[in-house]
C-alpha cells in the first residue's frame, strides 16, 4: 500500500506493520550508457573511483598489442631443459643464447646446450660482450671467476686475472669498466686483462657516491654508475678525457639485474619507484609523475616489494616493452610478478609469473623463471608450454560521480573474440575494493567474434553505492567492447 503524505511517500512494508515503512522524498531516475573499449592497462596510484573507465583497478596476462583492445598476453615455449642453479643468462653475437647453470657455462645452439667452460665457483655472474676490432669476447664473472671467450674451442678462453674480483662491469669504446668499493677501474684500450699501464689503464673514484656501487652499464654512449642513492655518468673516452659527472638528486638503483635499456631509454628500479632516464633527467614513471605522459600506474606493486630481496629484481626489454620481475608481498621468497611498460602507449599491465633473468637476442626475449625453465617470451604460442594461461582483469569502481546515486544495473553487452578451449566469466562487486566476487554469466566458446548481452537479475547490482565487474577465466581472449546499461537513482 502507498499513500500520499506531504512531499514524501510511504510504502507499507509487512503485513500491519507500519512502523516498517520506508519514507523516501521524490526520486529521480537517470539512465546510462557507458561504452568502453577495455584495452588500457592497470591504475593503483589512484582510488577504484577515479581511475579513468578504460583502465583496470587490477588484471594478471594482458597485453596492450591489441589496443584498444585487451588481449590476454601470448604464450611461452620452453627451451631445453630447466636449469638446477641460475648463475647468468647472457648472448654471444645477438645469436645464441649463452647461460650459467651452477657451474656450467653453455649456449644453446638452436638445438642443444653445447659446453663452454666448467667454472670453478658456483654463483651468481653477468655477462657482457666485448670486440677488440679484431676478436669479439663473451665475457662472464661472477666475482672470482672473470673469463672471457672468443668464440673458439682449445685456447679461445682467457682468465682475466688481473681484472678486480667484480661481478658488476660493462663495457664501452674498448674498455672494460669494473666495480670495486666505490672506484671504477678501466682496462687499457682494446686489452681485456691489462689494469696496470700507466697513461692507459686506471680508477676513477666516485667521491660522491650514496650508498654501495650496485650497477655499471652503459648506455647513451657513455658509461653510468650507480650507487643505492646517487646516479654518476662518466663522460670522455679515456684518461685524459674522462669527467665525472654526478646527477643530482636522491635518486638511485637497487638491484643490478633491473637495470635494462628499452626503446632508446633506460629503465631501473629505485625505493619509491620506476624510474626511466633519456640521458638528462631522471622520471619516474611507476605512477603518473609531472609531465612524464603515463596514463596508469603500478604504485601499489612497487611499495609492496619485498625489501630483504630487493637485489633479485630483474629486467627485460623487447620492442616497445619493459619488462621488471618484482618479489611481490611480504610472503615472497622469489620474484613472482612480472610489470611490464608499454614505453609507446605509457601504459602498465601484470603478469603472474616470476623471473630470474632475462636476455634479448635479436627479436626475441628469452627469460628463466623461478623454477629454472628458460622460454621464448617472443612465441605466438597460446599456452605457457601446453598450460592454458590464467587470466583476470577488473574494472574501475563505478557509481557515476554521485556521492548520493544508487546504482542499478540492467545489462551488459559485451564484444569479444573466445576461441574454443578457452574459458571466461562474467562477475561483480558492489565493494570498493577486496577480492570478493560473485558470478554473472559464463560465455560460450566460438571461432568468430561475437556480441552477447547479458541480462541481470533485479537483485544482483541494486541499489548499490558503487560496483566493479570483473572477467577472468583461461586460454586466449579478446575484449573489443563493454556496454554497460544503468540506471542511477538519486534524490534530488
Amino acid at each position: 500500500m502507498t499513500f500520499l503524505l506531504g512531499r514524501f511517500f510511504c510504502v507499507a512494508i509487512g503485513g500491519g506493520d507500519w512502523l516498517k515503512a520506508r519514507m523516501f522524498e521524490d526520486i529521480s531516475y537517470k539512465k546510462k550508457v557507458r561504452l568502453l573499449n577495455s584495452g588500457a592497462g592497470v591504475n593503483t596510484f589512484l582510488p577504484p573511483l577515479f581511475i579513468l573507465d578504460d583502465q583496470a583497478t587490477d588484471l594478471r596476462n594482458f597485453t596492450s598489442t591489441k589496443y584498444p583492445a585487451a588481449k590476454v598476453r601470448n604464450g611461452k615455449t620452453q627451451i631445453g631443459s630447466a636449469l638446477t642453479t641460475v648463475n647468468g643468462l647472457g648472448q654471444r653475437n645477438n645469436q645464441y643464447v649463452h647461460k650459467v647453470n651452477a657451474k656450467a657455462w653453455t649456449y644453446w645452439n638452436g638445438t642443444t646446450d653445447v659446453a663452454v667452460k666448467t667454472l670453478s665457483a658456483d654463483a651468481t655472474g653477468t655477462f657482457e660482450e666485448f670486440s677488440t676490432g679484431t676478436t669479439k669476447y663473451t665475457i662472464f664473472s661472477n666475482g672470482t671467476d672473470r673469463e672471457a671467450w672468443d668464440g673458439t674451442g682449445g685456447g679461445g678462453m682467457t682468465s682475466l686475472t688481473n681484472a678486480p674480483t667484480s661481478k658488476i662491469f660493462t663495457t664501452h669504446k674498448g674498455r672494460i669498466f669494473w666495480a670495486r668499493n666505490n672506484d671504477i677501474v678501466y682496462s687499457a684500450l682494446n686489452l681485456i686483462n691489462d689494469y696496470t699501464t700507466a697513461g692507459d689503464a686506471g680508477t676513477i673514484d666516485i667521491t660522491r657516491i650514496k650508498g654501495a656501487l650496485i650497477s655499471l652499464i652503459t648506455f647513451s654512449d657513455r658509461v653510468w654508475a650507480f650507487g643505492e642513492f646517487s646516479l654518476h655518468g662518466l663522460y670522455g673516452t679515456g684518461p685524459t678525457s674522462f669527467e665525472l659527472i654526478d646527477i643530482e638528486g636522491s635518486v638511485g638503483n637497487i638491484s643490478d639485474l633491473g637495470t635494462v635499456i628499452c626503446n632508446k631509454m633506460m629503465y631501473w628500479p629505485y625505493w619509491d619507484g620506476i624510474y626511466e632516464f633519456d640521458g638528462s633527467t631522471p622520471v619516474k614513471v611507476s605512477e603518473p609523475y609531472g609531465n612524464n605522459g603515463v596514463k596508469g600506474g603500478v604504485t601499489t606493486f612497487v611499495q609492496g616489494i619485498k625489501a630483504s630481496l630487493k637485489h633479485l629484481i630483474a629486467a627485460g626489454a623487447i620492442g616497445d616493452y619493459m619488462f621488471m620481475s618484482i618479489p611481490y608481498g611480504s610472503s615472497a621468497t622469489a620474484n613472482n610478478l612480472t610489470l611490464v611498460f608499454d614505453t609507446k602507449l605509457r601504459e602498465w599491465f601484470i603478469r603472474d609469473e616470476g623471473f630470474k633473468n632475462f636476455v634479448t637476442v635479436g627479436n626475441t626475449l628469452y627469460g628463466v623463471d623461478t623454477a629454472g625453465k628458460l622460454w621464448d617470451m617472443s612465441a605466438t604460442a597460446t599456452t605457457d608450454g601446453g598450460t592454458a594461461i590464467s587470466w583476470y582483469r577488473i574494472t574501475k569502481a563505478f557509481n557515476e560521480g554521485m556521492a548520493s546515486g544508487l546504482e542499478n544495473v540492467g545489462e551488459v553487452w559485451m564484444r569479444f573474440k573466445l576461441p574454443s578451449g578457452s574459458t571466461a566469466t562474467l562477475a561483480y562487486s558492489t565493494d570498493m575494493e577486496g577480492t570478493s566476487f560473485t558470478d554473472l554469466y559464463t560465455f560460450s566458446t566460438s571461432s568468430s567474434i561475437q556480441t552477447v548481452r547479458v541480462q541481470l537479475d533485479v537483485h544482483d547490482i541494486y541499489d548499490a553505492e558503487q560496483y566493479r565487474l570483473k572477467l577472468y577465466g583461461t586460454g586466449d581472449f579478446e575484449l573489443h567492447q563493454m556496454e554497460i546499461y544503468t540506471r542511477v537513482q538519486s534524490n534530488e
